[in-house]
């Protein structure tokens, strides 16, 4: 080696080349030193654009819940196009859960880190698929805790969750083994804070008709065969098969999703008002789940298709995209079931639920807080319904209109308020606590000691109020005083006040509200939330179990009310 240098150094030439050799490579290092700086400190570090403010709007009446019963369905956006699938039918779902399943067990879904992937992401450009359709799947390695795994090959596939024998999900279709990118996360830029992947397909996949009916999730496995992320995706039954639909909150979901440090909640900030400040105002489904995003998936979506199943319970799914944009598929059902925390809907969605009811169609809701705030979708790079609006305040949204402007539904100025759907308003984010049987109906028929204890300090929940918009024959099954698991800042706090109610309405449609956000996800013990009781799961495995047995029947209300 020092004969070599010697060489170098005594011929002119070679030692000219080293020199300018040496001078092009720390050229190229400052260059590329210069270049990161300036994108972090121009492009990342610069203060976003302040979201432009005009004068506030006016308010409205509120709306009576007798005005509402005058409501009727809109009208589709568009043609719906029914499925092709072979239709899963009652004998087929048992079947279907007699097929092996995934290499887990409830307690293992209850470790997979949906709320905190790591090694890969993934996001695919549909939530919802008939037979004969295709999705274009897009990933990228992901170096979060400095993982070691990013150049060896994943696989991607597609689980339909079920019960399975305990399983919780089988594998219907899977991915050869390949290498990952790694793409950039991409940075808000705009006045919105909008964070949206421009990432390119990594592959195309045709969903045939193997492909079971149902909710799935993609997912990515990591080399050692471990899932790392995960996106939600409905697979349409043909309309109607079932006598109940399910509703998957895909709208929700992206409002808490997290990914590129942005969610309809929170942004960037060194205090909880900054962050507050710079949380994005327009939200894509172009990204993967990130934060509470993908922890609400299961909580509300895996937890509920896992327990139902098991029990034989069919439905056919739709994402909240699906039902807004189709109102007509409400017509095809006698009960709709909602699944945990809708939380976020389309001002077509909203009246299109009160249009269910008024017209016979009975209603579920195993969550709570749900329609609490009007939201709205727009298309991105001409697909449509891939962004979503949500400005919170008056004067920052552009688009003023009273069915457009993205506040809350009680909001003055909108004045349509939740209680005309779920006959609740919300009274208590974060509390936890026990909840005793305040009223037995013969057509429920619950020992006389059943409670429901140990509620999740993560839940929000839902208590009826005496208003205008409030259905008027409410009754209360469970009821209690919970704690704060943090309290709300302000000196008159209200101590927080849980109902688990049902109502009907003229046109025998039955309504109910399990009041409570882990309602779904405490029905299996994979639920990410271990404190309730095994005698409180019973009950509510017991209470849900009548409620979907009855709200497939038509006009229940009606036998309901007599039966009480």
């Amino acid at each position: 080696m020092r004969h070599f240098l010697m060489k170098i150094l005594h011929d002119q030439k070679r030692r000219t080349l080293l020199i300018i050799s040496s001078l092009s490579v720390a050229l190229v290092a400052t260059l590329v030193v210069i270049a990161t700086l300036v994108v972090q400190l121009v492009l990342v570090g610069k203060p976003l654009p302040p979201i432009p403010t005009h004068q506030d709007v006016g308010h409205r009446t509120v709306e009576t819940f007798a005005q509402s019963l005058s409501q009727t369905f809109p009208l589709d956006n568009g043609n719906f196009v029914n499925s092709t699938c072979p239709a899963l039918t009652k004998s087929g779902l048992a079947a279907e859960n007699n097929l092996p399943g995934v290499n887990m067990t409830m307690s293992d879904w209850r470790d997979v880190q949906f709320y905190d992937p790591h090694g890969s992401l993934l996001w695919a450009d549909k939530n919802n698929v008939n037979c004969g359709d295709s999705i274009s799947i897009h990933a990228s390695t992901f170096d979060n805790y400095s993982y070691k795994d990013s150049n060896r090959p994943r696989t991607i596939a597609a689980l339909r969750i079920g019960w399975y024998n305990g399983a919780g999900a089988r594998e219907v279709w899977k991915s050869k083994p390949m290498i990952f990118p790694h793409l950039r996360i991409p940075h808000a830029f705009t006045n919105t804070r909008l964070v949206q992947t421009n990432w390119p397909t990594l592959l195309t996949v045709n969903i045939d008709q193997s492909w079971t009916p149902g909710f799935y999730l993609l997912v990515t496995y990591s080399p050692s065969g471990y899932i790392e992320s995960e996106d939600p995706l409905v697979v349409h039954n043909p309309l109607g098969t079932a006598n109940l639909a399910i509703m998957h909150s895909f709208i929700t979901w992206q409002m808490y999703n997290a990914f590129g440090g942005y969610s309809a909640y929170i942004g960037p900030g060194g205090s909880a008002t900054d962050q507050r400040t710079e949380r994005s105002r327009e939200v894509s489904f172009d990204r993967p789940y990130y934060g509470s995003g993908g922890f609400a998936i299961k909580r509300d979506g895996l937890s509920m298709m896992q327990f139902l199943e098991k029990n034989n319970v069919l439905v056919d799914n739709y994402s909240d995209l699906d039902m807004n944009n189709f109102p007509s598929i409400f017509r095809h059902y006698r009960g709709i079931v909602i699944s945990g925390h809708a939380e976020y809907m389309p001002r077509r969605l909203f009246d299109s639920f009160i249009a269910a009811r008024n017209n016979g169609i009975n209603l579920a809701l195993f969550g709570a807080n749900d329609a609490y705030w009007q939201t709205r979708l727009a298309p991105a790079h001409k697909v449509p319904d891939r962004l979503a609006y949500m400005y919170r305040v008056a004067t920052q949204d552009p688009i003023t209109d009273w069915d457009k402007i993205t506040l809350e539904y009680s909001d003055p100025r909108v004045n349509t308020p939740s209680n005309l759907i779920t006959g609740g308003l919300t009274s208590g984010v974060h509390v936890f606590g026990d909840l005793k049987l305040a009223e037995n109906p013969s057509w429920l028929k619950l020992p006389k000691n059943a409670a429901i204890q140990s509620i999740s300090p993560d839940t929000e929940i839902e208590s009826s109020f005496p208003t205008p918009a409030s259905p008027p024959n409410i009754h209360v099954l469970f009821q209690g005083r919970l704690n704060y698991a943090i309290t709300p800042p302000g000196k008159h706090v209200k101590i927080p006040f849980e109902q688990t109610m049902w109502f009907t309405t003229p046109s025998g449609a039955a309504v109910f509200n399990s009041g409570f956000t882990t309602w779904a996800c405490d029905l299996v013990d994979s639920c990410v939330y271990p404190s309730i009781s095994g005698e409180s799961q019973k009950i509510l495995q017991d209470v849900t179990l009548k409620v979907l047995d009855l709200w497939g029947q038509p006009q229940i209300g009606k036998k309901l009310e007599l039966a009480k």
